[in-house]
């Protein structure tokens, strides 16, 4: 319970996790593959718009019928999009 408390406020997320993470994935330099699973309830697929706002050079991927473990999800479907990923860099 205490980690979930540090986690949510009243109004979901506490923004100032967001602004952590925000932050360090302007970091990133090197080529990136984003997997997002479209029924994600966790982050929602909403939240990949801004994603990639923040990391204008990485590539996206959006797996249907999936939620926020799309590499348990869907495995072949995760695999397949990953390697293609890897062979063109």
């Amino acid at each position: 319970m205490k980690a979930l408390c540090s986690l949510l406020g009243l109004g979901g997320f506490k923004a100032e996790l967001f602004d952590d993470t925000h932050e360090k994935i302007r970091g990133v330099k090197a080529p990136t593959l984003v997997v997002w699973g479209r029924q994600d309830k966790f982050l929602p697929f909403s939240h990949l718009q801004t994603f990639m706002g923040l990391m204008p050079g990485a590539e996206a991927a959006v797996i249907d019928h999936c939620g926020h473990v799309p590499m348990i999800e869907h495995v072949a479907k995760f695999n397949q999009l990953t390697l293609k990923f890897l062979a063109g860099h």
